[in-house]
């Protein structure tokens, strides 16, 4: 079985500017690709996805990753694993 494993690290959202949001599309092609290799896929995020800890950079993170996680989903047709907790997106 072939595994992608997609680590995120040390993204540090922000209540204001966010530049991997304007990279947004360009992280996703980077990988879209090499998705239709592998059987499964592992959307990793380790370090810190929020600036200072604040709930609305929490918010910011999830939604960003929640959009990459469903996008790799429809384009692959594979599940995307992933885990969500109040302070971490897994």
């Amino acid at each position: 079985m072939k595994i992608l494993l997609i680590q995120l690290s040390d993204i540090h959202f922000t209540e204001e500017e966010n530049s991997i949001l304007l990279k947004e599309e360009q992280l996703f092609e980077a990988v879209r690709n090499s998705t239709l290799e592998y059987e499964e896929i592992f959307l990793l995020v380790t370090g810190d996805s929020a600036f200072s800890g604040k709930t609305t950079e929490y918010e910011i993170a999830d939604k960003f990753l929640t959009t990459l996680k469903n996008k790799l989903e429809k384009e692959s047709k594979l599940h995307c694993h992933s885990r969500k907790s109040r302070l971490q997106f897994f």
